[in-house]
């Protein structure tokens, strides 16, 4: 699912929630922009906070592992596709 699909879809529950009657598609184009922008964020974070984890499990075994060191790299570059 796309970004712009999730956008959708977060701002479809908050109506169905709200109650308010508004159609889909009746949304600010910024509204749908930050949702879109948060959702970013949340990966980042995510992809972040899990090479962290690989950063940690390299300094554990015997000071350095150049496996954990791969795998964060792979993770962290995986923000930049």
């Amino acid at each position: 699912m796309t970004d712009e699909e999730r956008a959708w879809e977060i701002i479809q529950m908050r109506h169905e929630n709200e109650d308010n009657g508004l159609p889909r598609n009746d949304v600010d184009y910024e509204e749908r922009t930050d949702i879109i922008a948060a959702l970013a964020a949340v990966r980042a974070e995510e992809r972040e906070a899990c090479a962290k984890v690989a950063d940690d499990i390299c300094e554990g075994v015997n000071g350095y592992d150049p496996c954990g060191v791969q795998i964060a790299v792979a993770i962290r570059a995986r923000g930049n596709q």
